[in-house]
């Protein structure tokens, strides 16, 4: 209800089953719309997921975004959880990237942006640059449990420090 008390529309379910929140009509083939905010319709539409608790733990889940099947069977998740004691002003928060490998049945954490911003990748991941659409990245860095390893499969390697001019090349 308004403030007057009258009636007044804060989401909608249309005729395609679309739930609209800030909006009243939609073209896209999507089952939840949100756009604007509470109190300005004009600006980012925000989706607010919050644990049922205050103050998590270590490890504590914050929210997480599961991609599965209609049998639940779950391909990939986002998940942020607690990476320390939360308290006042000190929030500490890792997110997680998950995905199912071929002929696995559950996600396996693929990628870690911990909560003080750094990127971490399990034993044996890949890094590899270029080649996102055709999966022929042509820069490799990994740890194969014996080295660590940096692997170019084009051109010439350099390594160079800008700041004494060493340059460092393998043809």
């Amino acid at each position: 209800t308004a403030q007057d008390g009258a009636p007044a529309e804060v989401f909608r379910i249309d005729s395609s089953g679309r739930l609209l929140a800030g909006t009243t009509s939609s073209s896209t083939n999507t089952r939840a719309i949100i756009q604007g905010r509470s109190d300005n319709a004009a600006t980012t539409g925000t989706l607010h997921i919050q644990r049922g608790a205050a103050n998590p733990g270590s490890n504590s889940g914050l929210g997480k975004i599961i991609f599965a099947d209609n049998a639940s069977a779950e391909g990939a998740y986002i998940w942020a959880q607690a990476a320390g004691q939360w308290a006042s002003n000190d929030y500490p928060t890792y997110l997680t990237l998950a995905t199912t490998a071929d002929n696995a049945s559950s996600p396996t954490e693929r990628l870690r942006i911990t909560s003080a911003g750094n990127l971490k990748v399990p034993d044996n991941a890949k890094i590899e640059f270029g080649g996102a659409q055709t999966g022929a990245g042509d820069l490799s860095i990994y740890h194969d449990t014996t080295d660590s390893k940096i692997v170019t499969s084009t051109g010439d390697m350099w390594l160079q420090s800008t700041a004494d001019d060493v340059i460092v090349r393998a043809a």
